[in-house]
């Protein structure tokens, strides 16, 4: 698929229906720096899911350095909300850079960068990844060439997360909580499409855009190179979205279960994920009233467990956690919701 033509001509068009010009951009960002070397429109526009409440979110390239602590600058032009924030061309660079050489490293470590990026990246996950899609005011798309190593670091969180979520689906219908293993499998599948996306190229991490760009990448823009798990994705999605307001069925908890499976081996994690087991991040816990254990973290989340033995054996995959016992399971969804029993890849050395 030809991005540059996509993310182009997405802003055109929108930029023409809002009667604006790349030069209405420039001179909004010039006002605030007048050092700007780019401008890029980003965000909605350029991935043609904005809609008319949209506002039109602008990053300024700039030769100096920016304080690190400086805020968007919220901007009205001609009746338009705009949000202009500006980064050094040398940090952005630096960011792709760190994107470059996390390729080609494990699974776990590629995901311990993403989860620490904020922390200690000057140029947040969230801009980062606007920059690399953003539409210049000459019609290009300057950092493209870092798309690909984008969405392979990112596609790697969504794919953990679907992992997860489809976990946690299992062990709810355990615990008979039907309508909630229903809303852990609708999330788990949109996690999916998103780690199918990312790793296609197509990188958006804000999720209420998820549905809209799988239907678009699947009926107009056909970027798919595995159509089976796609077809497998969307029958089981017209079968799940709407089991949240009847609960989820065995029937469908097994159909989950193998989309695991089938998307495992598209990623290629099988041997990543095939020890993982439920990790306990307490770093302290004692005994309470009977039939019950007091659990607490170094960040002071706690939670009251029931008392249960769990065999050194079980695994994190989803068939393993739909053949645990309700009282096993009950212990594991109440822990990985208070955040004291992990299931990431990352918890695997903790």
């Amino acid at each position: 698929m030809n991005y540059s033509a996509f993310y182009s001509g997405n802003a055109k068009a929108f930029l023409a229906a809002r009667n604006l010009s790349f030069d209405d951009l420039d001179t909004v960002v010039r006002r605030q720096y007048d050092d700007a070397e780019l401008t890029l429109i980003t965000s909605s526009p350029v991935h043609g899911v904005a809609n008319a409440a949209s506002d039109i979110d602008l990053i300024c390239i700039t030769d100096a350095m920016q304080s690190s602590d400086a805020m968007a600058s919220q901007v009205y032009h001609n009746g338009h909300h705009m949000e202009v924030v500006a980064f050094a061309s040398d940090e952005v660079l630096a960011a792709c850079h760190e994107l470059t050489v996390q390729q080609g490293k494990l699974p776990i470590d590629m995901l311990r960068v993403y989860r620490q990026w904020d922390k200690k990246q000057r140029i947040s996950r969230k801009y980062l990844e606007r920059i690399i899609a953003g539409v210049a005011t000459d019609g290009s798309v300057p950092y493209l060439e870092w798309q690909g190593t984008l969405g392979a670091t990112w596609s790697i969180a969504s794919f953990d997360a679907f992992r997860q979520s489809a976990g946690f689906a299992l062990l709810a219908l355990r615990c008979k909580e039907t309508r909630a293993a229903a809303g852990y499998a609708t999330n788990a599948l949109l996690y999916l499409m998103n780690a199918m996306l990312s790793k296609s190229g197509w990188t958006v991490s804000n999720k209420k855009w998820t549905l809209l760009r799988w239907h678009q990448a699947t009926d107009s823009l056909r970027i798919w190179s595995n159509v089976r798990l796609v077809d497998v994705i969307d029958s089981l999605w017209d079968s799940i979205y709407p089991s949240c307001t009847t609960g989820l069925t065995e029937q469908l908890a097994e159909r989950l279960v193998e989309l695991v499976d089938l998307a495992e081996s598209h990623f290629g994690y099988e041997v990543d994920y095939a020890r993982l087991r439920p990790a306990l991040r307490a770093t302290s816990n004692a005994p309470f009233l009977p039939g019950s254990v007091f659990t607490l973290r170094s960040d002071g989340r706690a939670a009251l467990l029931p008392t249960v033995d769990i065999s050194d054996a079980l695994t994190t995959h989803p068939r393993d956690l739909r053949a645990t016992t309700p009282d096993v399971a009950r212990h594991l969804l109440i822990g990985a919701r208070v955040g004291v029993i992990g299931f990431s890849l990352t918890d695997s050395t903790s």
